[in-house]
């Protein structure tokens, strides 16, 4: 019997996925990518949706924990469960497949998790990863140790040289070092966790070509509802143009709710979101009871609910060319089993007793 499909878990995500972010073509782009994956890929996944008038692109990122079954899926070389042979003719899914039997078999660097991006689009005919291997643990020399697998041939010598200066000039490593498999971009995508007051000098330091000037400027408001960015950054034999700001998911504690509105007003006041998108947004957090798939294993012992939690997970600002800016949010989504406790007896004594 067939895996069920991980598009059962946007069926379940529906209801809380208004049109306003996700439209119909969109949803059914989502429908078609995740079908080529297992239900059990991951538990941890989410939307990236974009926040302009005329921006109905959607894409989808999961997050693998290692030795989890998702994991297993990846590095699986049987024909009954695994990638498969349509998946397996491109190079992007061979080369994942040997990272994760590396990472399986414990010659790799140490990483607790990697998150698989799929880019969507009309047409695309099977889902072609981005992947982002957690990395903040690592030394400096371990990178091209857990890069090399994935790049291949276009691991060159300029790319190491070039990746080395950029994280010898962090304050520390980076959260998430990646390759952008299915853009066939040879570098390397890395994002930096940086104090908002110390990022244009990071920059500054490693060469990235664009405007600071425009950086400054946009991190001045930025700075109201955080104390640190996610730099996102491409490394290739030089700091390539293209500069993304991740924000509102830096900091413990998360951000409230208030943070999330304040940015969402200015961004909506820039023309950078609509007011119906941000709506949207900050309705979407949430905890729901959902049937889980049919055929999706067995309820565990015990009083358990199948849930799924939804949050934002944070808001990206891309600086693109013609000093464009676009706006992003990610909303993540957790499902599992809940296990509910018993009622104390002294709770349960007063409940009776109110009958």
């Amino acid at each position: 019997m067939p895996p069920t499909p991980f598009a059962a878990a946007l069926d379940l995500l529906a209801p809380y996925l208004p049109d306003v972010l996700v439209g119909a073509r969109e949803r059914a782009q989502l429908h078609a990518c995740l079908r080529w994956l297992p239900f059990d890929l991951a538990v941890y996944w989410g939307v990236e949706c974009r926040l302009a008038a005329y921006a109905p692109q959607v894409d989808v990122q999961l997050c693998v924990a290692q030795g989890a079954p998702g994991h297993d899926w990846l590095a699986s070389t049987t024909p009954e469960y695994g990638p498969g042979p349509v998946l397996l003719a491109h190079p992007a899914w061979q080369r994942l497949r040997h990272f994760a039997q590396l990472w399986a078999a414990g010659q790799l660097p140490p990483a607790p998790h990697l998150w698989l991006g799929f880019d969507l689009a009309p047409g695309v005919p099977m889902p072609l990863p981005l992947i982002h291997v957690r990395t903040d643990q690592l030394q400096i020399d371990a990178a091209p140790h857990v890069l090399a697998p994935l790049l291949a041939e276009q691991w060159t010598p300029g790319l190491a040289a070039s990746l080395e200066r950029a994280l010898t000039a962090a304050p520390q490593m980076p959260v998430y070092m990646g390759c952008l498999l299915a853009r066939q971009n040879p570098a390397v995508r890395v994002t930096q966790l940086i104090a908002i007051p110390d990022a244009v000098a990071y920059l500054r330091r490693i060469g990235w070509p664009g405007e600071l000037a425009r950086v400054r400027d946009l991190l001045d408001p930025v700075s109201m509802w955080t104390t640190h960015v996610g730099l996102s950054l491409n490394i290739g034999a030089e700091v390539q143009p293209y500069l993304g700001l991740e924000m509102l998911n830096w900091t413990l504690p998360p951000a409230p709710r208030a943070s999330w509105r304040s940015c969402l007003n200015t961004l909506v006041a820039r023309g950078l979101c609509t007011p119906a998108k941000q709506d949207a947004l900050l309705a979407y957090p949430g905890l729901a009871p959902v049937p889980p798939p049919d055929g999706y294993g067995e309820e565990p012992a015990g009083n358990a609910v199948y849930t799924m939690a939804r949050n934002l997970l944070h808001i990206k600002l891309a600086l693109l060319a013609d000093h464009e800016i676009e706006a992003k949010a990610y909303l993540d989504v957790h499902q599992g089993w809940l296990q509910l406790g018993p009622l104390h007896p002294a709770r349960t004594a007063q409940i009776s007793h109110s009958l």
